[in-house]
């Protein structure tokens, strides 16, 4: 990477930081100095107009991001950068436990945010990965090929440390140690008929549906509403419940993940027929 590009991703990294354009680029001039240099030296160096190099430099010196090393002419030198990286590592990591602390301590309505939306192939597929790593118990998931191919490493992670994993699929799905219930229908075919569509339930109490049959204007909805999960599930009961009948696999296992408590159907109905 040519140094001008390495310059100009060091400012931007910067001003997300928090500092501004034209510390940043102080700071990269500084860096840049054979020694300690003055502010006229440095406004020749860096482009910074004279009338706010003094300005900075004292706002740099305050903030440790520079320090003044001589007198007559004051000259600046700056802070290493190793040293810059660690003070901010340690500022920022104090930020988000302070804020991890305060959130957890705030009143928070239940009810909102129950349901959302994201858009783009890619952001659905992202936020699949994302609810496959933060699944504790039991992750159910029906989709295609096409999205199996990308999602498996994640689902086959999230086995390894304890997750009961159930994939189901009408299309056929790639091998894997994983319980997978799959129709083996040829993804080709089956897409004449029915759009990609992704399904899945993360134990017991979150919901991502994803349509996902054109990728310039795939959509995902993501919800933790206990109806709108119960739904979810429901449907993946029936499916898994067809396919046991059609191939004579006990889904049972599977089924088991899906349900807190099963009602006993056929017998409330005998009762209601003796």
């Amino acid at each position: 990477m040519a140094n001008s590009s390495v310059e100009s991703r060091v400012i931007e990294v910067m001003q997300g930081l928090h500092f501004t354009s034209t510390e940043a680029r102080l700071y990269v001039t500084l860096l840049k100095q054979e020694g300690p240099a003055t502010g006229y030296e440095l406004a020749a160096s860096s482009g910074v107009p004279r009338s706010a190099i003094y300005s900075t430099l004292k706002k740099m010196e305050s903030r440790g991001l520079a320090r003044p090393v001589q007198a007559n002419p004051i000259r600046y030198a700056p802070l290493p950068p190793e040293q810059l990286c660690e003070r901010l590592k340690s500022h920022y990591n104090q930020a988000v436990e302070g804020l991890d602390e305060a959130l957890k301590a705030l009143p928070v309505a239940r009810n909102t945010a129950v349901l959302w939306q994201v858009q783009g192939y890619d952001s659905v597929m992202q936020e699949a990965a994302q609810a496959i790593a933060e699944a504790k118990e039991t992750l159910h998931i029906s989709l295609w090929g096409r999205e199996a191919a990308a999602l498996f490493p994640a689902l086959e992670a999230a086995a390894a440390r304890g997750v009961d994993v159930r994939i189901f699929g009408f299309t056929e799905l790639p091998d894997s140690p994983l319980s997978v219930y799959s129709c083996q229908l040829s993804e080709e075919t089956l897409s004449q008929y029915w759009p990609h569509r992704l399904l899945m339930v993360v134990d017991r109490a979150k919901l991502l549906v994803g349509e996902l049959n054109d990728p310039a204007a795939s959509y995902g909805v993501i919800t933790a509403e206990p109806a709108l999960v119960s739904m979810g599930s429901n449907n993946l009961i029936l499916d898994l419940t067809l396919f046991g009948e059609r191939f004579g696999v006990d889904i049972q296992p599977a089924i088991a993940g899906l349900q807190s408590s099963h009602a006993p159907i056929d017998s409330l109905l005998a009762e209601r027929t003796s």
